[in-house]
């Protein structure tokens, strides 16, 4: 049996990916954002407001960041995936 994670634990975890958002490239976005948009968003699932207040932080970083960069694409596939699972 895994324990959960706690808030400060979840919150440390998406610190990091603001951080390497905050930090990557114009040219290397697109990959990074194919990797880490699909976990942010499943961490929307998360009990802790906490958790769910940062990810809306990250979510509002991205499209500050994509405003910038319009030839830009969002991992759709992945997305869509995870919603139309129960």
């Amino acid at each position: 049996m895994t324990a959960q994670p706690s808030a400060a634990e979840e919150v440390a975890g998406l610190d990091k990916v603001l951080l390497r958002l905050g930090l990557t490239e114009e040219v290397d976005l697109e990959k990074v954002l194919a990797r880490l948009i699909p976990a942010v968003v499943g961490s929307l699932k998360s009990p802790h407001d906490a958790t769910r207040k940062k990810v809306l932080e990250i979510l509002a970083h991205v499209n500050k960041r994509l405003k910038g960069a319009p030839a830009c694409q969002l991992p759709l596939t992945p997305l869509l995936d995870m919603f139309s699972q129960p």
